[in-house]
């Protein structure tokens, strides 16, 4: 199978806005949890709402970093951005994996479980489904690498 131009630019196109999608629920997540340090929070949970409000906003900012370096020509700054992606795809999906493990060690540690736990199924599928956005971001590299091959080998 030989990719075609508009194939190519279509998985850009997927490639590129991916991170700028992955990144408005980054925000949002940051957004909500500045707004609850507006509550009253004693002791210790100021401090861990604060780091993941902060850590949800760096996220959300590296997403879009990465979004805006895959846009640009120079393959350099679309390795970057798609190293960047990558990294940060891995960290928040690594997040969404120990949030499934503690909801399963909460609901397993008693009989009833916490009727507040998000089911450990539904946590699972988004951090596959986070992880797998991130595949058109490497399918445009592999298939841009092998035309650009293809070309010069035809033109030898």
């Amino acid at each position: 199978m030989q990719p075609s131009g508009t194939d190519l630019n279509r998985l850009r196109r997927a490639a590129i806005w991916a991170p700028f999608f992955k990144a408005i629920p980054c925000a949002a997540l940051g957004g909500y949890f500045m707004w609850s340090l507006t509550k009253p929070i004693y002791g210790f949970g100021w401090t861990l709402t604060f780091v993941v409000a902060v850590l949800s906003l760096i996220f959300g900012s590296g997403y879009l970093l990465a979004g805006f370096l895959l846009s640009l020509r120079s393959l350099f700054w679309r390795f970057s951005g798609g190293i960047i992606d990558a990294t940060v795809t891995a960290l928040v999906a690594w997040v969404i994996f120990w949030l499934a493990e503690q909801s399963a060690a909460n609901v397993n540690s008693c009989c009833q479980g916490d009727p507040n736990a998000v089911p450990v199924v539904i946590l699972a599928a988004i951090a596959l489904v986070w992880i797998a956005a991130s595949i058109p971001m490497l399918a445009w590299f592999l298939l841009g690498t092998v035309a650009r091959f293809q070309r010069r080998r035809q033109q030898t």
